[in-house]
């Protein structure tokens, strides 16, 4: 399937990237901005891998981002789900357990995070 692109011709995952981006520089403590950024390069990373290039660096800033939204709301457990969801993808067993634990303690409705926390706990993960 081809990418879809805007107007200008640039890949939309760019351009939401720079909107994301241009929204944390006028707030950078806003925890929408902090979320949907780190979301935008944690998609980016994934396209890249499929793509063959080396997405690390995106992988490494998605990261960061989620982190930096749970310093500003330690309960946002939507970046908990996330920040483990990524973890879980790059093999990070014991960060992403703990992080699908933090978020169920915070949401204890999260069916689809409760199943991916007993996956990897069945595979050898952390308790």
């Amino acid at each position: 399937a081809a990418e879809r692109r805007g107007e200008d011709g640039r890949p939309w995952i760019e351009r939401a990237l720079q909107d994301f981006e241009a929204g944390l520089r006028a707030a950078p403590h806003a925890l929408p901005f902090l979320y949907n950024t780190a979301s935008a390069r944690a998609y980016r990373g994934e396209l890249r891998a499929k793509a063959g290039e080396d997405p690390a660096d995106d992988h490494a800033a998605a990261l960061q981002g989620f982190s930096a939204a749970l310093a500003v709301n330690p309960a946002f457990w939507q970046a908990r789900q996330a920040r483990g969801m990524l973890h879980a993808r790059l093999g990070n067993v014991a960060d992403a357990c703990a992080d699908y634990a933090a978020a169920l303690a915070i949401n204890k409705s999260l069916a689809e995070v409760a199943a991916r926390l007993a996956a990897l706990r069945s595979r050898g993960g952390v308790r």
